[in-house]
């Protein structure tokens, strides 16, 4: 856990088995909390309820729930502090080409009886799902929600209600082509973004037929992450096999507006801060994590008063042993894990 209000407070919450997935339990406000997913092959698996106190920067743990699977991501909802989706495998769950099957399962959290329940399960996929994504257009309805799941080669989006969930549209991409991350865009309630290999794309969700934009090459192996600017229209930051951290404007795709060479192997998650989208985290498994100031394409550029108006490094944490698969920024834009 990091805490950056002037200098770097570094606070550290210990896992017995290791974690692939983190993010953010945005709709708990109090402090920033987080939920962490562990990826224990042959074992038990668990989900971590950690909390960041924003005043004391101090790390407790709120709960630690069974899981029996790896859990690959973590999704919790946007507006119910008690639900979360989990992308899991299960060793015996082959599929017909014998493959480890892969699902994906909306969870109910109850903290007092430290137990969490299958609200139900995603149905259909039968490839690897990499993802689910909750719509942010839903924060003022908690009975009726949009999320759409990902998996390498199809598109399905999702109505959400207290007990099931009904398949609204679906679209396949083709098998040559397979997905590797996507994500919600926060301005626009029916736009995402995909990865495939090495190129991004991106997808109106009335009409999944035709993409809406193409990347192509973004970067040189594979793309392993992106995220959208949630205050500027249009831009997305990319991260790929080449340790590069790259920005982009999807209306002029074929060269990317800003580049950091970054990271000596794969970067594995990039994100941008909410609140203050200048700022910009990575994580590599070169095991650092990098904050990146990146004013001068952000929703609030430097004016000949701006006292920093220079897109650089602002700092590397070289405090993790192993890969960082994932970064997340908590409630509190001075929080991050």
């Amino acid at each position: 856990m990091y805490s950056d209000t002037g200098s770097t407070k570094i606070s550290v919450y210990g896992l017995t088995s290791k974690a692939r997935a983190i993010a953010p339990q945005l709709a708990h406000e109090e402090n920033s909390r987080f939920l962490v997913g562990t990826t224990n092959l042959r074992e038990e698996n668990e989900v971590h309820l950690i909390e960041v106190n924003d005043e004391e920067d101090d790390v407790k743990c709120i709960g630690i729930f069974n899981h029996l699977s790896e859990i690959w991501s973590i999704e919790p909802s946007p507006v119910n502090e008690n639900l979360f989706f989990t992308v899991y495998n299960q060793l015996g769950t082959e599929n017909a080409q014998g493959t480890t099957q892969f699902k994906a399962s909306l969870w109910k959290l109850d903290i007092e009886d430290s137990s969490i329940a299958e609200v139900f399960e995603l149905p259909g996929h039968t490839g690897e799902i990499r993802r689910v994504l909750w719509s942010p257009a839903d924060a003022a309805s908690t009975a009726s929600q949009t999320a759409v799941s990902i998996d390498e080669s199809t598109i399905r989006v999702w109505k959400i209600g207290e007990s099931e969930a009904q398949q609204s549209s679906f679209q396949s991409v083709g098998e040559t082509r397979k997905l590797t991350t996507g994500v919600y865009s926060p301005l626009h309630a029916d736009q995402i973004a995909t990865a495939s290999e090495t190129s991004i794309r991106g997808w109106d969700l009335r009409n999944l037929k035709k993409e809406t934009f193409c990347i192509n090459q973004a970067h040189g192996i594979m793309v392993r992450d992106i995220d959208y600017n949630p205050n500027k229209d249009y831009h997305l930051v990319s991260g790929g096999d080449d340790g590069r951290v790259k920005f982009w404007d999807t209306r002029k795709p074929d060269h990317p507006i800003r580049m950091f060479p970054g990271h000596a192997h794969w970067v594995w998650s990039v994100k941008f801060n909410r609140q203050h989208d200048q700022f910009v985290l990575s994580g590599s498994s070169d095991t650092k994590v990098k904050l990146w100031h990146a004013v001068t394409i952000s929703s609030s550029p430097p004016t000949e008063e701006s006292t920093n108006r220079t897109d650089q490094l602002i700092h590397t944490y070289a405090d993790h042993e192993d890969s960082v698969y994932s970064v997340a920024w908590g409630t509190s834009p001075f929080v991050f894990a």
